[in-house]
């Protein structure tokens, strides 16, 4: 029995990189799925689509969306509510400018930030207060936010964005205290640097420290779901082994 079969899963920042690794491997065991992307991804995203088709997902639907755009993100939630959703995946995430300097406190933009925090944080902690009670009225589901090392280990580096990573991680483990009893399973995965995505191709984002690939993200994605029904990887932290570039 492939480990998914009859569950749907909603993926953001499915059209590239990580999501796109993420959307085939739930393909792979036998999810639906729904894929979202940011608007200028579009192209990418319909191949993603064609992709996880062929790695076996048993429906496949795609949506366009800027979680940037608060109105919009509450109106797809709620669109998204009567879908029954088993599994529920925040991928989606932007890194602001990238020069370090301007995500941090001394040559900053404010205005940059606040974007940054609504796609990264407040647009998933939407979806999560959405779609959550209608997991616990089945008595089951499944809450996965793709974090970052930076909300782990701060650092000197790219502080906006790590502040968005922090908030998801906080609101993440806070909200599987009040879900675990309804057997809803919350899981933060915190990757260092990963190869072939667009933030990692514009900036070395962990400071030189090396790189893995966007299907080790998804191998950690799977594992959640092969353990046992009373058992939950509260936070999953991944690193590079050495220096240099993905294998």
């Amino acid at each position: 029995m492939s480990l998914l079969q009859g569950k749907k899963a909603l993926l953001t920042g499915a059209s590239r990189g990580i999501g796109a690794a993420i959307a085939c491997a739930l393909a792979k065991e036998g999810a639906s799925l729904t894929l979202v992307a940011h608007p200028h991804h579009e192209q990418d995203l319909k191949q993603c689509a064609d992709k996880a088709k062929g790695c076996g997902a048993k429906e496949c639907n795609c949506h366009t969306i800027d979680f940037a755009d608060t109105a919009a993100v509450q109106k797809f939630a709620e669109q998204c509510a009567s879908q029954n959703y088993d599994v529920l995946i925040n991928n989606a995430a932007i890194f602001g400018s990238h020069k370090a300097e301007e995500l941090g406190p001394l040559k900053g933009n404010p205005d940059d930030w606040d974007r940054v925090m609504k796609v990264n944080a407040l647009a998933p902690m939407r979806l999560i207060r959405t779609l959550a009670p209608k997991m616990v009225d089945k008595g089951e589901g499944w809450i996965i936010n793709i974090g970052d090392v930076e909300a782990v280990h701060e650092g000197p580096h790219h502080p906006a964005y790590a502040a968005s990573k922090y908030a998801l991680r906080g609101f993440g483990l806070s909200s599987y205290e009040v879900l675990r009893k309804h057997n809803v399973r919350v899981v933060d995965i915190a990757p260092g640097n990963v190869a072939q995505t667009g933030m990692s191709e514009k900036s070395d984002m962990h400071g030189g420290q090396g790189a893995f690939n966007p299907d080790d993200v998804a191998e950690a994605v799977l594992f959640c779901f092969r353990l046992s029904k009373n058992a939950v990887p509260e936070e999953i932290v991944l690193k590079a082994v050495k220096p240099g570039t993905a294998a």
